[in-house]
């Protein structure tokens, strides 16, 4: 029985491999993915709500040659002194989003999703933005890790961005062989054009898996059911 088991371990054995599945860093002044891992399709990082009005959000970059997406606190929940809430931003739609999806034949299973965050403009005022990430694997319904991530506002053009950094390896994002979609919603309490909530180096890691191919299974099976009788 043990030689069994070892067979058919042999015979479902593919190779899998920790990856970077998609990455944005927005410095080609887009929001089309920097890399993406081979068995996998990216999509692109795009505003909606809203952060989708014309020719909003906008591509930054620095003189160093780095991007970040930004879109201004007017656009998103919040206003004055008044606190926008986690349920205002899922009303308003106000949140950017991103699918990757496994090609024919492949699986993945998520390990982690980190992102950037700032609140910024050329000024010194008492605010803050907040940002939370839902996924399409329970429709959008749960808040993944829990909480809101608050950005204190910093008077600032070129700011220093706060990593955040989210779980995933519960079951429900292990052996996808379908698409799944994240969104980074934000909110905060500030209406003015000149304040800008931001993202940036948006990066889904986790494995790559081969599906092994069925008819491969199937013709191993009468051998490996043969070799169960002789054990016995």
């Amino acid at each position: 029985m043990k030689t069994l088991i070892i067979c058919l371990a042999a015979a479902v054995a593919v190779p899998s491999h920790a990856a970077i599945l998609a990455a944005y860093d927005f410095n080609d002044g887009n929001g089309s993915p920097t890399s993406s891992e081979s068995g996998v399709t990216a999509d692109a990082f795009v505003p909606h709500g809203g952060l989708n009005n014309v020719a909003r959000p906008v591509i930054y970059g620095n003189s160093g040659g780095n991007g970040w997406i930004g879109a201004p606190s007017s656009e998103a929940v919040g206003s004055g002194t008044v606190v926008g809430t986690p349920e205002a931003s899922i009303a308003a739609n106000d949140y950017f989003s991103f699918r990757v999806s496994p090609a024919s034949g492949f699986a993945l299973s998520l390990t982690q999703l980190k992102f950037s965050t700032a609140f910024y403009s050329g000024g010194t005022f008492n605010l803050t933005g907040w940002y939370f990430v839902r996924s399409s694997r329970d429709n959008y319904t749960t808040t993944i890790g829990g909480t809101s991530f608050p950005e204190t506002h910093v008077n600032s053009l070129n700011p220093t961005f706060n990593e955040h950094i989210l779980d995933l390896s519960g079951v429900a994002y292990q052996d996808l062989t379908s698409d799944v979609t994240f969104r980074i919603y934000l909110y905060d309490n500030s209406n003015s054009e000149t304040r800008w909530l931001a993202v940036d180096n948006v990066i889904l890691e986790g494995t790559v898996t081969t599906i092994p191919e069925t008819s491969g299974l199937a013709f191993l099976l009468p051998g490996l059911a043969l070799l169960a009788r002789k054990r016995r």
